[in-house]
């Protein structure tokens, strides 16, 4: 299994030390920055596995970094830990993806049972990725690599190949998982989006668009908007 590398995001360097001694103790890797800003620079030029965050951090604070992280689809899973306890902070957090919201002082056992469980979910995920891949019409399409292949009928050697964004590929999958099937929209933002809110609806509704624009070119595949319902792959003929 690979090396799980958390970026902490704290400006209580004392803290971060003794959470940095925490995690490697356990066999993680963890990575200190004591601004938002500089967390974001480190996102772009570096991998990780996860991301735990302050909510009071100069330059970005830690809700900026947690809307970076969904924004730019980097599909990194992400805890706050804050002295903040109101309830507006906990529900924000959770609104922007948060696995969780702790609060400091922070029981260091449940924190690291936590992450267990993230990095165990995540170990999962990726071993399913592996051996997902799907055929319609005449199309490939490859989850784990987020490829979406055309084989032109006419000819089989004539391929076209797109590469898909995370949130494109699992909105594909998505309607793969249930072809020439009506999938609703709440069940859609529920899974892809995991909020049904009003901004991830309109983001939704764009990652549709785009979709359909890949799958003009066979005929037999079209993605229908059920009015008021949701969304239906539909796919005429399987060519083998």
């Amino acid at each position: 299994m690979k090396l799980f590398k958390i970026l902490l995001a704290d400006t209580d360097s004392e803290y971060a030390n003794m959470m940095r001694e925490c995690f490697t103790k356990v066999g993680y890797s963890c990575t200190i920055v004591e601004n938002g800003l500089e967390a974001i620079r480190l996102l772009k030029r570096e991998s990780f596995s996860l991301c735990v965050l302050d909510v009071s951090l100069p330059d970005r604070d830690g809700f900026e970094v947690a809307s970076y992280i969904g924004s730019v689809e980097l599909n990194i899973p992400f805890i706050f830990c804050s002295t903040k306890n109101e309830r507006k902070y906990r529900l924000h957090a959770l609104r922007l993806g948060a696995e969780d919201y702790l609060i400091k002082p922070i029981d260091t056992e449940e924190l690291l049972l936590k992450i267990n469980n993230i990095r165990k979910r995540l170990y999962l995920r990726e071993f399913e990725k592996k051996l997902i891949s799907y055929s319609f019409g005449n199309f490939y399409f490859d989850f784990s690599g987020r490829y979406l292949t055309y084989i032109n009928p006419e000819n089989q050697e004539e391929t076209q190949t797109i590469k898909l964004t995370t949130k494109e590929g699992e909105l594909l999958r998505v309607f793969c998982e249930h072809k020439n099937a009506i999938v609703t929209r709440e069940e859609i933002l529920r899974t892809v989006w995991k909020n049904d809110d009003y901004f991830n609806a309109r983001s939704m509704d764009v990652y549709i668009t785009r979709l359909r624009r890949y799958l003009q070119l066979d005929g037999s595949v079209s993605l229908l908007n059920q009015h008021g319902i949701g969304f239906k792959l539909v796919v005429e003929k399987v060519v083998k």
